[in-house]
């Protein structure tokens, strides 16, 4: 438990610091919203390039993050079509959907699992985390821009085929997506990053989850939870509770994970929302009061259902 506070509280007290930060003054809307730009170009992508193109894609093994994703991506894409039929526009949907299932794999899942599991276990994790913001933030980029307005204000749905053109040119432009796939290549191509400009990545890098987490206490603060009260205890319960069961269902039945895999993925699973989607509900003026919430809320969640989780996998 005290090793689990030892991950954790730090999230809160960046988050607490945002807060602080706009209830005197320090920041307001223009300010939250320009930084929360900066990072998005700046930061965000230096921490993603890099996180990539300095894994070993050859060590990867496939059975675990198919097991992962054979879980997450109904869970995401069911959640994003019942929003969009009760009425929700799509880059609200988009962004509740993502943040069912986007945990917060790098500042809390990594050293949790090396806590929890030792080396073994964080060389599962590591398979995911190399394809989880790529392949998560991917398939939201995607529903994002399909759902956009395009010539002159005329959406596109009536033609499939141009809608997914665009939505997938729109993609790889997107500056989340565009240094995963450079990651990616980079790492597969065996080359080694230069020290001054690994150096620089890192820097730039190691800015990018603490500006996140208190641009979002921030948000928190200058928008509140509103009406939201109730969607919260939905967006919590999904994350906390559904994504840890369905990944662990997929992990069991379908793929027939071994127990140390299995332990590691639903534990990851029940991770609090990441921050990345924060950032993204920024962008995209997608609901960032509620998404700042809900990493609030299932960040608290995570202090009940981890204990329970790592005794019962013990």
């Amino acid at each position: 438990m005290n090793a689990l506070l030892e991950v954790v509280a730090p999230v809160a007290l960046l988050v607490l610091a945002g807060i602080a930060a706009s209830r005197f003054g320090v920041v307001d809307a223009p300010g939250i919203k320009a930084t929360s730009s900066l990072a998005f170009a700046l930061f965000l992508p230096a921490l993603l390039f890099r996180s990539l193109a300095t894994r070993d894609f050859a060590t990867l093994d496939p059975t675990v993050p198919i097991a992962y994703f054979a879980g997450s991506l109904p869970l995401y894409l069911g959640v994003w079509f019942l929003l969009r039929r009760a009425g929700l526009g799509n880059a609200r949907a988009t962004i509740r959907g993502l943040g069912a299932v986007f945990a917060n794999t790098v500042m809390l899942g990594i050293p949790l699992v090396r806590l929890a599991f030792g080396e073994a276990g964080l060389g599962v994790l590591l398979t995911v985390v190399m394809v989880h913001t790529l392949v998560l933030l991917g398939v939201a980029s995607v529903l994002l821009a399909a759902g956009e307005p395009r010539r002159g204000g005329v959406r596109l749905a009536g033609n499939t085929l141009a809608a997914l053109l665009t939505a997938a040119r729109a993609t790889l432009v997107n500056p989340v997506v565009v240094p995963l796939i450079a990651g990616v290549l980079w790492s597969l191509s065996g080359l080694v990053l230069p020290a001054m400009i690994d150096r620089s990545l890192a820097l730039l890098g190691a800015a990018a989850v603490p500006v996140c987490l208190v641009l979002l206490g921030a948000s928190l603060a200058s928008q509140g939870l509103g009406q939201a009260r109730g969607a919260l205890v939905s967006a919590t319960l999904l994350k906390s509770v559904a994504h840890p069961l369905v990944v662990y269902a997929a992990g069991r039945w379908l793929v027939g994970l071994d127990p140390l895999a299995l332990a590691v993925l639903t534990v990851n699973a029940s991770l609090p929302v990441g921050v990345n989607v924060y950032l993204l509900a920024q962008r995209h003026d997608a609901d960032p009061g509620f998404v700042s919430g809900a990493v609030v809320t299932t960040t608290v969640s995570s202090a009940v259902t981890l204990p329970i989780l790592l005794s019962w996998f013990a």
